[in-house]
Formats: C-alpha cells, structure tokens, sequence
C-alpha cells in the first residue's frame, strides 16, 4: 500500500471518529417537522402548521402536507411509513403470473 493510501485512510478515519457521538447538521429540524405535520392532523387544519401551539412558518407548507398525507395514510410510527413505501416499491416490482381460466379459454356466448 502506498503512502498517500495510508494518509487518505488516516485522514478519513479522524474525520469519522471525530464527528462521533455529536449530532448531525440535519437532526435538529426533522423532529420539528414531523410533529408539525403531525398537529396538522391532529386540529384538522391544512393550511397552518403548528409547533406546540404557535403556528410555525419556516418551511414551505408542502412538506407539511406530503408528511401529513404519509401520516395519515401509514401511521405516525416510524416504521409505518418505511414499511408502506418498502411495500409499494415491493408490489410494483413484484413479477406478475398470468393466470388462466382452470378451464381454459371461455367461449364468447
């Protein structure tokens, strides 16, 4: 193995072991979206989100609405949703069989 495949390998394990443990640049939103979405719900009102009560405006409220939809559609749990999305891409994939009349072709009376 060459040098610049040791330095490349040391750099990428210090800049992996030291974002351990810290969390991520996205993780601080989502749980507000989500409970957003989920009030929605909850009043029935589609055209303001709510966070704990106060209307809360600092995204566009289409992704409101589309998590709202999957909520009400799969369920609120985490896994509800990925179970639905897994299961369609599934039933889309799924290989189709023919199937044919026990008898066979059915006359045209």
């Amino acid at each position: 193995m060459s040098r610049h495949a040791f330095v490349l390998a040391g750099v990428c394990a210090l800049t992996f072991f030291a974002g351990l443990g810290r969390p991520a640049l996205t993780d601080s939103d989502e749980a507000f979206y989500a409970q957003s979405a989920r009030e929605m719900i909850e009043r029935g009102d589609w055209l303001t989100p709510y966070y704990n009560g106060a209307p809360r405006f600092e995204k566009p409220v289409l992704y409101y609405w589309l998590a709202a939809v999957s909520y009400a559609a799969a369920g609120s749990s985490p896994g509800a949703s990925a179970g639905a999305f897994r299961g369609g891409i599934l039933h889309d994939r799924a290989p189709r069989e023919k199937v044919q009349h026990p008898v066979g072709r059915r006359r045209a009376d």
